[in-house]
């Protein structure tokens, strides 16, 4: 009868994952591996059982039971049982390896999304940076420019001004001529 599917006892268990080498048992009756009432339904009479570590822990068992005889384990079935338990823990290190991979490329083209999500970001971040440039670049130019021509229209409003200085005083001159004039021509008359 197979033991698929069959709970073994919390001490199966903790006597398998505490053996440092394969559990061979020829005649079962006395102390089944498997306890008592698993051994009597699966009429187990030899038992053997390897554990499957991985990184020195029991992650699993692999386990044999012969029922239709009591058997005599030989040193090469021992040897193949315990070099397939060996192998499994390999392919199970190689697993959580393979999966531990799987995570960093994961990881890793998440980070690489993320990164050209920011490099896009950048760009157009430096894009805009760029525009802003050009056009704090174009306002000094203006501003120059309009300092330039509020310079030349200060010059030209001193000239303007000094030439309307120049024109009143001409014209303050004048009219004292025209005075002085009219004062001579009035003293002619009278003369």
């Amino acid at each position: 009868k197979s033991a698929s599917g069959t709970v073994f006892p919390g001490s199966f268990a903790e006597r398998i994952a505490g053996a440092t080498e394969p559990l061979a048992i020829s005649d079962s009756r006395e102390s089944p591996l498997a306890g008592r009432e698993t051994a009597v339904e699966l009429q187990i009479l030899s038992e053997l059982a390897l554990p499957v570590k991985v990184e020195g822990e029991t992650c699993a068992v692999v386990y044999l039971h012969q029922s239709d005889r009591i058997r005599e384990w030989k040193p090469d079935e021992i040897e193949f049982a315990d070099r397939v338990a060996r192998q499994l823990g390999l392919s199970l290190v190689n697993a959580r390896g393979f999966e531990a991979a799987s995570s960093e490329v994961h990881a890793a083209l998440e980070e690489a999304r993320a990164a050209r999500e920011m490099a896009a970001g950048a760009e157009e971040l430096q894009k805009r940076i760029d525009e802003l440039e050009r056009a704090v670049a174009s306002t000094r130019s203006t501003e120059n420019q309009t300092r330039t021509m509020l310079a030349h229209a200060s010059g030209l409003e001193a000239t303007a001004r000094a030439e309307a200085i120049a024109a009143r005083r001409a014209e303050a001159e004048a009219r004292h001529e025209i005075e002085r004039l009219a004062a001579d021509c009035a003293r002619t008359r009278t003369s």
